[in-house]
């Protein structure tokens, strides 16, 4: 059996490209945990007016509630809530952030860790190029004796996934960023689709993202999809059993 640990940066980045694959491998007997960097305090909280009126610490409350909510509703038995700034996560101290990080993977041990491409997840979002800089480093860190985190000794996970998706030549949001790495894994999610969305259901103060989440299932038919960014073994592996 597997471990697999996601690594995201707001509450409700689970949903778009994890959920899926996380309530999947649950079924089939795999442990999947989630890490999440901020409380998402900056962002928009849906139905308040004018935008951007509310107090950050209520805001930060809500949307932790929400992630809480989230967690249970795809069935996650070891989560983390962290507290980095939202919109700051780029700027986070790297020695910091990834000795934090490199604590919970040697903690929880995973074989498999997922996480943003280094493009944002096709965004191009600062705080989710970020993430998959830190997440990545502490992949590295983790594994190397050296690094010292008292109570757990060094892990190596094996493999390093980022999320991504065939549409990367799409106008998202009226932009055309970057787009994404070519997708090297491809998971059918379709018997989980209304879970995953009940997922994104959770997160009431990001409705405004609604219609996007909506046009991403369909665009995305019933798929979501990774890029095997690093297999620690030799010869790597042609298939990652448990992404079947």
């Amino acid at each position: 059996m597997a471990r697999i640990l996601g690594v995201f940066a707001h509450p409700d980045d689970e949903s778009f490209s994890f959920a899926g694959t996380a309530m999947k491998l649950l079924e089939r007997g795999h442990e999947a945990g989630l890490v999440t960097l901020t409380r998402g305090d900056k962002g928009r909280w849906y139905g308040k007016r004018p935008l951007y009126s509310w107090d950050s610490r209520a805001l930060a409350r809500e949307r932790a509630k929400e992630w809480r909510g989230a967690v249970a509703t795809i069935g996650l038995g070891r989560a983390w809530l962290l507290r980095w700034p939202d919109q700051g996560v780029s700027g986070a101290p790297v020695d910091r952030i990834t000795m934090q990080l490199t604590r919970i993977y040697r903690e929880f041990r995973p074989d498999a860790v997922i996480t943003f491409g280094p493009e944002g997840a096709g965004s191009e979002h600062d705080d989710h190029a970020g993430t998959s800089r830190h997440a990545t480093r502490a992949f590295r860190w983790a594994a190397d004796p050296s690094i010292r985190t008292p109570g757990h000794r060094s892990h190596h996970s094996r493999w390093l996934l980022y999320t991504t998706a065939p549409e990367a030549g799409r106008v998202m949001r009226g932009r055309r960023p970057a787009g994404y790495l070519t997708p090297t894994h491809a998971v059918d999610v379709s018997p989980y689709l209304a879970r995953k969305a009940a997922v994104f259901e959770q997160h009431r103060t990001q409705f405004k993202d609604r219609p996007f989440f909506q046009w991403l299932l369909r665009a995305r038919g019933g798929k979501e999809y990774f890029h095997l960014a690093i297999d620690t073994q030799r010869p790597p592996a042609r298939e990652l059993t448990f992404l079947r």
